[in-house]
């Protein structure tokens, strides 16, 4: 028996366009949250290392999220990332996933 034949991997750019086309709320977070991150970061004069210490993240992890580098980010990064700011991880998200999560909090 031969080994098996995989297809060839599908490039980042087309597999984001056929995921924003097919399912519109399948979002890749990581650009921005890491985007919140260094806005909120510049509103609170927070410098980059004491956010990643604060968030056990290492500096070129940090840089990497920040630059949009870093495409899905664990649950656990998105609540060490808000302690880290002190802000909520909501505060990290879009307005409407946001909102949504709050929706179907209430009653």
């Amino acid at each position: 028996m031969g080994r098996p034949q995989f297809p060839s991997p599908v490039p980042e750019a087309q597999l984001r366009a056929e995921l924003h086309t097919t399912m519109p709320d399948a979002w890749l977070l990581g650009p921005y949250i890491g985007a919140r991150v260094r806005e909120l970061r510049g509103q609170r004069s927070i410098g980059r290392t004491s956010v990643a210490q604060r968030a056990g993240l290492t500096l070129p992890a940090l840089a990497a999220l920040e630059a949009g580098e870093v495409l899905d980010i664990p649950v656990s990064v998105l609540y060490a990332l808000a302690q880290a700011l002190r802000v909520k991880p909501s505060t990290l998200l879009p307005e409407r996933l946001a909102a949504r999560k709050g929706q179907e909090a209430s009653p």
